[in-house]
């Protein structure tokens, strides 16, 4: 990879997990009441981290579950 590549999407990620962190506290933790604020950017990371394996997509094109959440459900319909 390119060097500018590689910072540019340094920066892109740095400017997400604030975003996060920001609709995070200021959204989710008063509509949600058991949720609680991140108060460090190790949080947010890893607050991200978790969303982004929750809400991947299938590995395989064919198979788009749409992520564990998708996949869940669709095994829900499955299950009548």
């Amino acid at each position: 990879m390119n060097g500018a590549i590689v910072v540019t999407w340094l920066i892109v990620y740095l400017i997400n997990l604030f975003f996060v962190r920001y609709l995070w506290n200021t959204v989710l933790v008063k509509h949600v009441t058991i949720l609680k604020p991140t108060t460090t950017l190790w949080d947010t990371f890893l607050l991200s981290l978790a969303l982004t394996i929750v809400m991947a997509p299938g590995r395989n094109a064919k198979e788009f579950s749409g992520g564990f959440v998708n996949g869940f459900a669709k095994g829900l319909r499955n299950s009548k």
